[in-house]
């Protein structure tokens, strides 16, 4: 029973290793971590461009982090 049970864990990991390898992240596209990068950015831009107080940074910035996480 436990070698039947670690031969299907090794097998997915293998299995998945290997499709992983094969399709992979395309190369033209961006990842996704960099995407959410970018929004982060593109927010605080914002949210700082705004001369907020330190209370209203703080919510502003709260607010971009469940936008970034929900998407």
């Amino acid at each position: 029973m436990m070698s039947a049970l670690w031969f299907s864990r090794v097998g997915v990991l293998v299995l998945a290793t290997s499709l992983d390898f094969l399709i992979g992240d395309p190369w033209g596209w961006p990842h996704p971590v960099q995407v959410m990068g970018k929004v982060i950015h593109w927010g605080m831009a914002g949210i700082l461009r705004l001369n907020l107080s330190a209370w209203g940074e703080r919510v502003s910035g709260a607010l971009l982090g469940l936008v970034v996480v929900v998407g």
